[in-house]
């Protein structure tokens, strides 16, 4: 990621991201059990950035002794999400969530015209290659459980 003269290169493993490279510094992550990014330590070991979120993920505070230039230009916060500091939402992939509502702002992505169940948890969609009348047709199956256990196959051709 670059603006002007800052750069920023992101590393991750497993569980994440896990440092960040400010302008050919690397800087390591500190992280809750939530996921939530809490700070910023240098290759020394000492804290230069903290973050503090309010249940719901807004931004309280910012300090440290790099809060006003790398606490500002990282860009993941709670949650490990995408956070854009000018509109104050966090991106997650596909939809944008705003911490001072509690909620998304924009519906999800997927769309289902066949009477589904609006009390059914997506569980898992699966894609899947069949040959029908010597054609490749890819078939979407939609699993999900409902609230008494039982599950529904939605199968789009």
């Amino acid at each position: 990621m670059t603006w002007g003269s800052n750069k920023l290169h992101f590393t991750y493993d497993s569980l994440g991201p896990a440092s960040v490279t400010y302008n050919g510094n690397r800087y390591f992550y500190l992280k809750n059990a939530q996921g939530d990014v809490t700070g910023l330590v240098n290759a020394s070991g000492t804290q230069v950035v903290s973050y503090t979120y309010d249940p719901w993920g807004a931004p309280m505070s910012t300090d440290g002794t790099m809060a006003s230039t790398l606490g500002t230009a990282n860009p993941l916060r709670y949650r490990g999400y995408v956070y854009d500091t000018e509109t104050g939402l966090y991106y997650l992939t596909s939809r944008y969530y705003n911490p001072v509502w509690g909620r998304f702002i924009n519906a999800d992505g997927l769309i289902v015209d066949c009477g589904a169940n609006t009390q059914n948890l997506l569980i898992r969609l699966n894609l899947s290659y069949r040959v029908l009348k010597k054609r490749f047709v890819l078939l979407y199956h939609l699993h999900t459980y409902n609230r008494r256990g039982g599950h529904v196959y939605y199968i789009f051709p």
